[in-house]
């Protein structure tokens, strides 16, 4: 073996390692970009399915998300017609597919489903009972009414 094959060899080999090395960053960041994609897109859908409990409650909501549908009598309290009630079922089922995934969801149990919806960490709770807080002062218009004092 002469002296130029073994420096051709080992300069190729650096070109090797440094190509390959490239290549996996490349791959590596568009990975993670991919699965923090999913992942905002799993909490926006899991944000929705809590927003839409706490405005029809917990039962509308599993009740549509294992495929049946609420009557037009239990949704009366909200004023949703048969339409409305299929449409918000679809979005129901639509959001649980997006955070549990389709083979997941088709076979989720009640607990399951449960979990999508309740709070997973302490900064969660905080921000949802902020929020009830909200929605239940603004729904009592004189809920808090101070008269100032005039002296």
């Amino acid at each position: 073996m002469e002296l130029w094959e073994a420096l051709v060899t080992f300069f190729c080999f650096i070109v090797l390692v440094v190509v390959a090395y490239g290549f996996d960053k490349r791959t590596s960041a568009r990975a993670q970009q991919e699965e923090a994609s999913i992942q905002l897109k799993a909490n926006a859908a899991k944000y929705s399915l809590r927003q839409l409990t706490n405005k029809l409650g917990i039962y509308p909501v599993i009740v549509m998300a294992q495929g049946e549908l609420p009557t037009e009598i239990e949704m009366t309290e909200f004023k949703m017609n048969q339409e409305k009630i299929e449409d918000t079922g679809k979005m129901v089922v639509a959001y649980y597919k997006e955070v549990l995934g389709e083979e997941q969801y088709a076979n989720a149990s009640f607990e399951e489903l449960m979990d999508v919806i309740r709070e997973n960490n302490l900064l969660e709770r905080l921000v949802y009972r902020k929020a009830v807080a909200n929605q239940t002062t603004l729904q009592r218009k004189n809920f808090v009414k101070l008269d100032t004092l005039q002296g």
